[in-house]
């Protein structure tokens, strides 16, 4: 079976299924270089025609997106129907607009647009019309990571929790799977109760994007005590949002969007900025980790995957990897509303096929570059760049790393996703704290808090992380505290205040180059990791293709680009 899922909200994904594995995973940002672009992924599926191995004629079902109207800019957000909803948010009592009543009413006005939509998407691409599917946005997100998780070929119960900031009227649900019964849903609540929509408006208090820079304000947070925090904490538990007496459902006191922001200025009037960012992400840990153990303590289930956006927050990941309750976890990887392509492919293979669904063992699903494609691209730069094909790029790379170089990495299959790992990144080594500087002035201009992070040898995990469960961490979804060598040899890729770290384990199956690379590098320094991080010029997507990875270099000062079997210098720098 060959299923086509498209997202076309914040963050446009596309997914190709064939017969229960993944062949493509692609964002359309990295075909636009419009960070976060959302719509329906015109380029990406433009890429996908034109693969040997695609035919759109040969395709059984195409899922397209959810029953809401996609939000993803100032246009969408302002549509009449969503506008609607914030006005009512502000003039209803609370009882009404936070009902779970309302969510039917709202997605029948809402599907009239919905479905108009999607026809003119079928007319403008020549999808039929009988193939066309959709799926609700919170059970996308839930069978992404339960499908993604591998868990299902253990057989044992697994419970599934999402949550987000709003999609198809939901902000947090919790399901569970078992083998008799398959995927049920024990709990929805509706997005005016949203966690998402809280952490976003403050970091648009802030001054920062909302939906993108959320992971300042959780960067910041470790640096604030927690007697700094609780006046902040104190004020958003008992004024904007809590768990219910049952500890089984958030609860909005406060209201909806703009009429947030207008509150908070009256609240968070002369707080200090790092005393906001404690205050907000230990508000969000208190609920998020209350809620899950609350619901698991009444399921009594020992599995657990966790789908949404909110679960891209790492430090509260940890914190409930950490839990007695659960023996085993999953974190989706950049489980925000990217990843929705995925689970509605999951969801419409398992109603429509008895083939089993492959775990995600990999994100290496996205377009690559042979060396044949490679050469006649960097020949248009020869005024610019100097460039050598060489016989084995890992090592020189890895010498490259070992004399203090910062080198940008473009080989291979592309990851998908919010995270580099590998083939797309950033490299240099992690065991000096001054590269850091280096690196921030030479292209990344992270703001000064916030921490990089490391590849590791997955032969090496014990070495540096703690890890007592054996949790998966190739996908950089969740911090691991750290030993006391990873303070040495992984300093720069550690939180520089609390020492954790979110690592990508590098596994010699799946990323065999990237693992060859490192192992060179621990060959000649005894250091079995270095630092990672993404491809990209400051607030750019990651980079999509030779030409952007040759532009990166040329507008940056990183010292040597590897792409495929080419080392590439700019001429200026000799």
């Amino acid at each position: 079976m060959r299923i086509l899922s498209v997202h076309d909200g914040h963050n446009a994904s596309l997914c190709y299924l064939c017969d229960g594995q993944i062949k493509y995973l692609l964002l359309e940002e990295r075909f636009t270089k419009k960070k976060n672009q959302g719509g329906f992924p015109e380029k990406a599926y433009e890429w996908i025609l034109k693969q040997n191995d695609f035919q759109l004629s040969k395709i059984d079902y195409i899922v397209l997106g959810c029953f809401d109207l996609p939000v993803f800019d100032d246009q969408t957000k302002n549509d009449f129907i969503h506008k609607l909803f914030f006005f009512c948010a502000e003039l209803l009592p609370n009882q009404i607009i936070s009902s779970n009543k309302i969510i039917g009413p709202y997605l029948k006005l809402v599907g009239i647009k919905r479905r108009r939509q999607i026809r003119e998407y079928a007319e403008k691409h020549f999808f039929a019309s009988t193939k066309i599917k959709q799926v609700e946005h919170h059970e996308a997100h839930g069978y992404a990571a339960l499908y993604g998780s591998g868990f299902l070929e253990k057989g044992d119960p697994i419970v599934i929790f999402t949550i987000d900031n709003s999609g198809d009227g939901l902000s947090s649900t919790v399901s569970v799977w078992d083998r008799n019964s398959g995927y049920q849903r024990v709990h929805e609540n509706q997005s005016y109760n949203s966690v998402g929509e809280l952490y976003a408006r403050v970091t648009e208090y802030l001054g920062m994007k909302p939906g993108e820079h959320e992971y300042k304000v959780m960067g910041m947070s470790p640096y604030v005590s927690d007697s700094s925090s609780d006046e902040i904490f104190n004020i958003l538990r008992e004024n904007y949002l809590d768990l219910d007496s049952s500890g089984l459902k958030f609860i909005n006191k406060a209201s909806y969007d703009r009429y947030l922001i207008n509150k908070m200025k009256n609240d968070f009037f002369k707080k200090r900025f790092d005393h906001i960012c404690g205050g907000t992400q230990k508000h969000f840990e208190y609920l998020t980790i209350n809620w899950v153990r609350n619901w698991a303590e009444r399921l009594k289930i020992k599995r657990a995957v966790f789908g949404g956006g909110c679960f891209m927050n790492v430090k509260a990941n940890m914190i409930l990897s950490q839990l007695d309750i659960f023996d085993d976890v999953f974190f989706m990887p950049s489980s925000g509303d990217e990843s929705a392509s995925i689970g509605s492919a999951y969801k419409v293979h398992q109603d429509n096929s008895s083939t089993p669904i492959s775990s995600l063992d990999h994100l290496y699903k996205g377009p690559r570059y042979t060396n044949e494609e490679v050469e006649p691209i960097l020949k248009k730069y020869t005024d610019k760049i100097i460039y050598q094909k060489k016989d084995n790029i890992e090592k020189v790379t890895a010498d490259l790393l070992v004399e203090n170089k910062i080198v940008g990495r473009f080989k291979g299959n592309a990851e998908w996703g919010a995270r580099s790992l590998g083939n797309r990144s950033i490299l240099c080594r992690a065991d000096d704290l001054g590269i850091i500087h280096k690196l921030n002035k030479a292209i990344k201009k992270r703001d000064f808090w916030m921490p990089f992070a490391p590849s590791i040898l997955e032969e090496d995990a014990d070495k540096y992380i703690l890890n007592p469960k054996k949790i998966e961490a190739s996908f950089m979804t969740l911090n691991f505290p750290t030993t006391l060598i990873a303070r040495n040899h992984l300093a720069a890729g550690l939180h520089p205040f609390d020492h954790t770290c979110r690592p990508q384990l590098v596994s010699k199956k799946w990323s065999g180059d990237y693992h060859r690379l490192i192992t060179y590098f621990k060959e000649k320094t005894g250091i079995g990791g270095i630092l990672n991080t993404s491809f990209n010029l400051h607030g750019s997507p990651i980079v999509g293709t030779v030409e952007d990875a040759v532009e990166t270099l040329l507008n940056s000062k990183l010292d040597y680009v590897a792409i495929e079997d080419y080392l590439v210098n700019p001429k200026e720098a000799l």
